[in-house]
This record gives C-alpha cells, structure tokens and sequence, in this order.
C-alpha cells in the first residue's frame, strides 16, 4: 500500500500529538507519586508554644517532625495582658501538643489547650512551681531541665516512630544547655553574694543561678509579682536602698515600666548605679533563649564590673 505525501503528514502528526499526550500523563502520574511521598513525609506533630521564651526548646528538640506555632512573640507585650485572637485559641484547641509557661504566667492558653485533646506540657509545674510562684521560669536552670525531658517525653508519646531523632534533637539541645551552665558557673564566680535589687521580679530565677543576694524590698516585690501597686513605705525604703548604695547594680524590666520603676531607675542612674535591662518576651535578636540569657549575663557582669570601678 502506498501512503501519499500528505497523509504521510497527517499521521505523522497524529503520532506526535500521541506522543505529547502519553507525556502528559506519564509527568501527571510521576508528579502525584512525588506528592504523595511528600504529603507521607510531611506528617508531623502540630506543636503550639504560649510564649516565645519556650520557643527555641520545643523547636530544637521537635526539629524537622514537628510543625510549630508560637502564639506570642511580641516582646512589647506581657503575657499575663496578653489577649489571644480567636486564631490563636484555634491553634491551641486544634494541636497536639502545647507548651506553656505556667504558674498564671499564660493561663490564657492552659485555658485555650484544654478544650482541645492536646497533651499539655506545663513548664512551672514540671518543678513543682505554681500560680502565686514567681512564673519568669524560663530563666531557672532547674525548670528548663525539667521542661525539655517533659516535651521530649510528650514527643515520643504522640510520634514513637521518630523516637530516635527526638532523643538525638535532645542531646543537642542539652550540649547547648551544659554551655550555658557552664556560663554561670564561670559567672557565678564573680557575682556570688554581690547585692542588687530589681524592679520587677523578672530576673529571680537567674540571679539566684548566679548566687547574687537579693535586696529589693519584701513587700516591694511581692506587689510587683502580684501586678498591684507597692505602698508607700515599700518605695520608700526602695529609694533610700538606692541613696545609700547598698546594692551593686539595678535591674529593670523595661516591659513592664510604670512611672515608679522609671523614678527608681532615674535615681540608680543620678547615684552612679549601673542598669541591667530585661525584657519578659525574648527579643527579636535572639533565636535561642540560651543565647538570650548568656547575653544578659554578660550585661550583669558588665554592670557588676562598673559598680566595683565606682567604688
């Protein structure tokens, strides 16, 4: 049989849009085989975190198995004022696992979490620290031990299929823990017993790391913890630990100024008195909370350092 010149053409044609065709189905099959071993890959443990103080813990130890949500990170906002969108409760009600502060620190979302099935891991409580306790636990050696074996521990319940990699996630997040000891140990060293007084009780726990003695006034500090004004006589015996430099340096916290802790702080400066400051929140240039209080011991030493030149 003899084809002729121009149907030659037309099924030449017909191959080659055939072609085409079986090469279209062949990338549309291979491409949904891709994204289903994508999709098997991408299954992770929904991880919401309260504040961002906990965030680089639940990040480093859940790694690339978990899908986090930090719901504060504003270090212009307290967490105790902190009021949660309707799509922030959401993410609390609908994840997995949640990590909060604790101790009345982020009721807000220890409230959120528990109308969901998620497991809750409660920081403070880990070490026995509860509401009326002082809640700035993300600065205690104690409680970020603690806490990290909790999460890791709820991780594992939730996906025991990647045991292995939470466990080795763990052991780096403890290699840059024992740093930090190692920080205060060396730290504590030359703050241990030095005086100070702060005004507001953010920097407790740390301080007490760094064997620092404490002198702000009781009755002072149990207002400031309590978020309700000090008396009177509080102030004053405040002002007059200031005007007698009894203590080396004075700490700040700048996220919760008020017109009395700006007056103390004015008069620190007017009697030579270094000012260490602290945030609640973990500021933005910090993605690592280690990284953050290593940083703010340098400033204590600093302070410590210019106090003992002055005298």
């Amino acid at each position: 049989m003899v084809i002729q010149p121009g149907r030659k053409k037309i099924i030449k044609a017909i191959v080659t849009v055939a072609t085409a065709l079986l090469t279209i189905v062949a990338t549309a099959a291979c491409g949904n085989t891709t994204s289903t071993t994508a999709s098997s890959k991408a299954k992770t443990v929904d991880v919401a975190v309260s504040v961002n103080q906990w965030e680089s813990v639940a990040k480093i130890i859940g790694g690339k198995d978990i899908s986090l949500h930090v719901i504060l990170s504003n270090d212009t906002v307290n967490a105790r004022d902190f009021e949660p969108t309707a799509s922030d409760v959401a993410t609390l009600e609908n994840a997995q696992l949640v990590l909060v502060n604790g101790a009345g620190y982020d009721r807000w979302a220890t409230n959120a979490a528990q109308q969901g099935k998620a497991i809750i891991v409660d920081a403070a409580s880990t070490d026995n620290i509860h509401a009326g306790d002082n809640p700035h636990v993300w600065f205690s050696s104690a409680v970020r031990q603690t806490t990290a074996k909790a999460y890791l521990k709820a991780l594992e319940q939730i996906d025991p299929s990647d045991t292995s990699t939470f466990e080795a996630n763990y052991k780096t997040w403890l290699a840059g823990e024992d740093k930090l000891q190692t920080e205060i140990a060396s730290a504590k060293k030359e703050l241990q017993g030095k005086p100070y007084a702060a005004t507001a009780p953010v920097s407790h726990y740390i301080m007490k790391d760094l064997g620092m003695d404490i002198k702000t006034p009781t009755g002072f500090a149990q207002a400031e913890l309590n978020n309700s004004t000090p008396a009177p006589a509080d102030i004053e015996a405040f002002r007059t630990l200031i005007n007698e430099k009894k203590i080396d340096l004075l700490v700040d916290n700048v996220q919760e100024a008020n017109s009395t802790t700006n007056q103390l702080v004015a008069l620190a400066r007017s009697k030579g008195i270094p000012i260490v400051d602290f945030t609640e929140t973990m500021p933005s240039q910090y993605s690592d909370l280690d990284i953050w209080e290593t940083a703010l011991i340098n400033n204590i030493k600093t302070a410590a350092k210019q106090s003992t030149q002055k005298n």
